[in-house]
């Protein structure tokens, strides 16, 4: 991806926001997470656009992972046994608890609620025989991708 985005002569701060957008990161969580304006990452993305000649859905065959409406490739099992047991969603929302996001950022990424977020984690730590974050870390943290 990297080569293809030097090659269309984006600048750096606009290959980074085409990389997270290809990932299926939310537009708004980009520019929270670059300390952006949204209309900053929109022009780099429309800039991106052009200077690529795709449309903003084809970025996602830019990275190595495809790329779900809703983010799914950012977020992958934090085990093979969590992907039994869990749904896609749950599997998505566990691996972002994970890494110390909050559920309001969770939401803000999938295009959800808090509440929808806090429901999949309830269900996932039934699932998990887990009572709480902590107890999600201390059992499978270890575990988790870089």
């Amino acid at each position: 991806m990297h080569n293809e985005l030097l090659a269309a002569g984006l600048s750096a701060r606009q290959r980074e926001v085409v990389g997270m957008f290809a990932r299926g990161i939310a537009s708004k969580v980009i520019a929270l997470d670059l300390d952006l304006t949204k209309s900053t990452v929109a022009h780099h993305l429309a800039t991106a656009e052009h200077k690529l000649g795709l449309r903003r859905w084809e970025f996602a065959r830019l990275t190595e992972q495809p790329a779900s409406p809703l983010g799914a490739s950012r977020a992958p099992a934090a085990s093979p046994m969590m992907a039994t047991r869990l749904t896609r969603a749950e599997r998505e929302v566990v691996s972002l608890a994970l890494k110390g996001w909050s559920n309001s950022r969770i939401a803000a990424t999938r295009a959800s609620s808090p509440r929808t977020v806090a429901n999949q984690l309830a269900n996932a730590y039934r699932k998990l025989e887990v009572g709480s974050r902590t107890d999600l870390y201390a059992h499978y943290g270890s575990q988790l991708s870089a």
